[in-house]
């Protein structure tokens, strides 16, 4: 499987499954220069965990994630570490990574899908972070949605007589505000 690099036009990487040839060590090959030379990359995989798929994140320079027999892992410089990525995935074969909408799903096989929901976090961190200190993320843009249809009294839910949703998106320099009416269809 090979991923070309998203920042630079001369880097590539490869994920080599050899698992028919019971060769069950992970392979991850990256090239700088335009595949005139390979170099493999798999510190901080476990030996008998063979490489399935390797992607570069779309976003951040140098940040890859990769799909093995036993789950997934992580790089921050470019693949020359990585790390699990399991968190609360069972212990389970990922086939494909795919980043949709700054989040990594995971097409496993047995277990249907597995996603890990916003990885704005991994891209800022970097190699040398220390889990001991504790750190602030910058959250990523949201959207709050409004339906006031229903109007919550004493625990029981109240109809109201005229519903309309209002879609709130704060850009940050000003809160913008569109209503949109449940009867008319339009807003």
């Amino acid at each position: 499987m090979l991923e070309a690099s998203h920042f630079d036009a001369g880097t590539a990487y490869a994920a080599v499954n050899r698992n028919s040839l019971d060769d069950l060590h992970p392979h991850i090959f990256r090239t700088q220069d335009f595949g005139q030379t390979w170099q493999e990359t798999v510190t901080g995989i476990r030996d008998i965990d063979f490489v399935r798929v390797v992607r570069e994140d779309p976003v951040r320079k140098s940040l890859l994630y990769a799909g093995t027999e036993e789950g997934a892992y992580v790089s921050f410089d470019d693949g020359d570490h990585w790390q699990s990525l399991r968190l609360n995935m069972p212990l389970v074969a990922i086939h494909d990574l795919a980043l949709e909408q700054d989040d990594l799903v995971a097409a496993t096989y047995g277990r249907s899908f597995w996603i890990l929901d916003d990885v704005t976090p991994l891209r800022e961190l970097d190699n040398h972070f220390s889990a001991s200190q504790p750190r602030l993320f910058a959250p990523r843009p949201a959207i709050r949605v409004r339906h006031p249809a229903l109007l919550f009294a004493r625990g029981r839910a109240k109809r109201d007589p005229a519903p309309d949703l209002r879609f709130h998106r704060n850009t940050g320099a000003q809160l913008f505000q569109r209503p949109y009416s449940a009867r008319k269809g339009k807003g």
